[in-house]
């Protein structure tokens, strides 16, 4: 018995953006100009600006 389903019916769903720290909105770039930063998010941590957010 299928029960109706297809296996067309199935779609994999797209993977999630990635979100380097630099495109974030809670990201703040360190004030020397180096490739670091702050997260102002609920984590406020310093990072790279090429992190995952």
């Amino acid at each position: 018995m299928s029960f109706g389903l297809r296996d067309e019916d199935w779609v994999e769903p797209d993977p999630e953006p990635i979100i380097k720290c630099r495109d974030c909105e809670f990201w703040e770039r360190c004030p020397s100009g180096c490739e670091w930063g702050w997260c102002t998010d609920h984590r406020c941590e310093f990072t790279r600006e090429d992190d995952e957010c």
